[in-house]
C-alpha cells in the first residue's frame, strides 16, 4: 500500500472542504442572484404591462364619457379630430376606431392614415369588432399581430344617459415600446445576476485561497511535530536510539513527544545494559556450542574407533576360528600314523621284500600307504582353505585399520575427493556390522566430478547414517535388510541419499531427530544427528530425513546446495 502522510491527507481534506464550501457558496449565490434577477424582472414586466394597460383603460374610459355629448350631437368632425389627435400625438397608437351601435365606423385613424382619408367600410364584421360591441363597460384584449405589430386594443361603449348603446370608441396600442421595454429589464436583470455571481464568485476564491493557505499552515503547524516524532520513532526502529525527541508545540502531541522522549532514553539503557547481556551470553552460548560439537565430534570418532576396533574384534575372532579348526585338522590328521608307518617300513629296508610277502604287517602296511591319501588330501584342503580366510580376515583387518587411519589424522580443511570412494570407505569401517546383520547394499552412483569437501567430517556423517540404518533394520527378516545408497546430480547441486527398510520416522519427528540432546534410542545421547546437521551447514550444503511413517523405511538426504562442492574449510 503506498504511503500517504497526514500532511497530505489535511491538505487534501482542507482543500475539499473549501472547494465543497465554494461550490456550495458558488451554487447559493447563483440560485439567490437568478431568483432576485426574475423576481426584479418579473416586477419590472408587470410594471411596464400595467402602464401600458392603466393608459389604455384611462383613455378609453375618458373618451367614453367626454364622447357622449358629441356623439348625441352628431358632431362627425369633432369627434373625428379629437380620434386623430389622439391617434397622432401617442407614438404607441396604432389606429382609433369610432363605431356606432350598428358597428358603422364614423371614424378610422390610423398611424398611416392621419387624415383618415380612406373610405370607411359600411359596416365593420370582424370578429374584434363584435367583441368591442358587446362591452358594457371598458375593456382590452390583445390582438398578437397586426401588421407585423403585436398589439393592444382597448375598448369602451359610449351609452347616454338612460343606459343606451350610442357607439364604441376603440383604440389600438402597440407593444413595440413596452416588449423593447421589457428585453431592455431581461437583458439588466442578466447583467445584474452575471454581476452579483461575479462578485459571490470572486469572494469564493478569495476565500478559497486564504482558506487553502490558512488550512496548509494549520497542516504544517500540527504535522511538523508529528514528522519529528516519526523520524525518531524510525531511528529507534532501526537501532538509532541517539536522536533525540523535540516537543516544539505545548498541546497533547509535545506532551507525546516528551514522553516518547523519556521512553527512548529508558528504551536506550535498557539496550545497552542488554546488548551487554546479549553479548556476555552469544560467547557463552558459542563456548558451550563449540564444547558441545568437540564432544559431539570426539563422540563420534569414538563411535568410529569403537566401531572400527569392533570390526577388527570381529575379524580377529573369525582368523582365530580360523586357526583352531587348522588346529583341531592337524590334531585328528593320520600324519602320526604316517610317521609310525614310515619307522616300520624303514625298519625292514634291508629285507623289504621278504617283509611285504612273508609278514602280515608288511601287507598291511601297503594296504594302509593305499588308503592314506584321501584323508591327507583332505586334511590339507581344510588347512589351506582357512589359510585363505585367515589371509582373507587379515587383508580386511588391514582395510579396516588403513580406512580408520585415513581419516585418523585428517584436519578441518577442504579436500577434493570423489563421493563414491567415501561412502565405500565408510562401508568398509561399518563392514563388520553389515556382514553380521546380513544387510544387502544396493549402490546408484551417478558419474560425477570431484567436489570439496572435509573428509573426516563426511566419513563421520556416513558411518552415523549406516550405523542408525543397521539399528533401524535389526528387527526385519534378513532378507528385508536393504540399504540402498546413491549419488545424484541436478539443478539443485549434489546430493547423497542413504535409505533404509527399516522401521521409519512418524512425520513429527522429521525435524526433531536432527535437535540437539533428541534421540529414541534407549542407549543413544542424541549426538549424532545433530553434530551431522551442524557439519554439512559447515560444508555449505544440508542434511534432511525424509519417511512416509512408521514402519516404511527412511530417507537422509545430503545436499550440497553448490555444484562445485565447495564447502568453507
Amino acid at each position: 500500500m503506498e504511503k500517504t502522510s497526514i500532511r497530505k491527507k489535511l491538505n487534501t481534506f482542507g482543500l475539499l472542504m473549501l472547494f465543497g464550501t465554494m461550490v456550495v457558496f458558488i451554487l447559493f449565490s447563483g440560485v439567490m442572484g437568478f431568483f432576485s434577477s426574475s423576481r426584479r424582472f418579473s416586477l419590472a414586466k408587470d410594471r411596464i404591462e400595467n402602464d401600458l394597460l392603466t393608459k389604455g383603460m384611462i383613455l378609453v374610459a375618458n373618451n367614453s364619457i367626454a364622447f357622449r355629448g358629441i356623439v348625441e350631437d352628431n358632431a362627425y368632425t369633432a369627434l373625428r379630430e379629437i380620434v386623430l389627435a389622439t391617434v397622432k400625438q401617442d407614438p404607441d397608437m396604432v389606429y382609433g376606431i369610432f363605431m356606432d351601435d350598428s358597428r358603422r365606423p364614423w371614424v378610422m385613424a390610423s398611424s398611416q392614415n392621419l387624415d383618415s382619408t380612406k373610405e370607411l367600410p359600411r359596416v365593420l364584421n370582424d370578429s374584434l369588432s363584435i367583441w368591442a360591441q358587446t362591452l358594457v363597460k371598458p375593456g382590452h384584449r390583445k390582438i398578437e399581430k397586426v401588421q407585423s405589430v403585436s398589439l393592444i386594443e382597448f375598448a369602451a361603449p359610449i351609452c347616454d344617459n338612460n343606459g343606451k348603446n350610442l357607439g364604441t370608441i376603440r383604440y389600438g396600442i402597440s407593444m413595440s415600446r413596452v416588449l423593447a421595454n421589457i428585453n431592455l429589464e431581461r437583458k439588466n436583470s442578466v447583467v445584474d445576476g452575471v454581476q452579483f455571481v461575479g462578485i459571490y464568485l470572486f469572494l469564493a476564491v478569495f476565500i478559497l485561497i486564504v482558506g487553502l493557505r490558512f488550512a496548509r499552515q494549520q497542516a504544517r503547524t500540527i504535522t511538523t511535530p508529528i514528522e519529528l516524532l516519526t523520524k525518531a520513532a524510525y531511528a529507534i526502529a532501526q537501532g538509532n536510539y541517539d536522536l533525540p525527541v523535540q516537543a516544539i508545540t505545548n498541546d497533547e502531541i509535545g506532551s507525546l513527544a516528551n514522553n516518547f522522549e523519556q521512553m527512548r532514553k529508558t528504551i536506550k539503557q535498557y539496550t545497552g545494559n542488554l546488548e551487554k547481556m546479549v553479548a556476555d551470553r552469544t560467547r557463552e552460548l558459542k563456548e558451550a556450542q563449540k564444547e558441545l560439537v568437540d564432544k559431539a565430534h570426539q563422540a563420534g570418532m569414538a563411535d568410529i574407533a569403537a566401531g572400527t576396533l569392533h570390526n577388527v574384534g570381529n575379524l580377529l575372532n573369525s582368523v582365530k576360528a580360523s586357526l583352531e579348526t587348522m588346529e583341531s585338522v592337524m590334531a585328528g590328521s593320520p600324519l602320526k600314523e604316517f610317521k609310525n608307518a614310515n619307522n616300520l617300513l624303514g625298519q625292514h629296508m634291508d629285507r623289504l621284500d621278504e617283509f611285504i610277502l612273508n609278514d602280515s604287517r608288511g601287507k598291511k602296511l601297503l594296504q594302509y600307504f593305499l588308503k592314506i591319501e584321501p584323508p591327507l588330501q583332505n586334511a590339507c584342503d581344510q588347512i589351506e582353505q582357512n589359510v585363505k580366510r585367515v589371509i582373507e580376515k587379515i587383508n580386511a583387518i588391514n582395510d579396516v585399520i588403513a580406512a580408520q587411519q585415513s581419516y585418523a589424522g585428517v584436519g578441518g580443511l577442504s579436500e577434493k575427493v570423489k563421493l563414491s570412494e567415501i561412502i565405500e570407505d565408510a562401508l568398509t569401517m561399518q563392514s563388520g556390522s553389515i556382514e553380521r546383520h546380513k544387510i544387502r547394499l544396493a549402490r546408484d552412483y551417478a558419474e560425477i566430478p570431484e567436489i570439496f569437501v572435509q573428509k573426516t567430517k563426511l566419513v563421520h556423517i556416513l558411518v552415523n547414517l549406516i550405523k542408525n540404518a543397521t539399528d533401524a533394520m535389526c528387527e526385519l527378516p534378513p532378507e528385508n535388510r536393504i540399504l540402498a545408497l546413491s549419488i545424484k546430480y541436478d539443478n539443485a547441486g549434489i546430493s547423497i541419499t542413504m535409505t533404509d527398510s527399516g522401521c521409519g520416522i512418524p512425520p513429527e519427528n522429521l525435524t526433531k531427530i536432527f535437535s540437539h540432546g533428541f534421540t529414541t534410542k534407549k542407549d543413544g545421547h542424541g549426538f549424532g544427528l545433530h553434530s551431522c546437521a551442524n557439519y554439512m551447514k559447515e560444508m555449505g550444503g544440508e542434511m534432511r530425513a525424509e519417511s512416509d511413517g512408521m514402519g516404511k523405511g527412511a530417507s537422509f538426504v545430503l545436499q550440497f546446495h553448490n555444484n562445485k562442492g565447495t564447502a568453507s574449510s
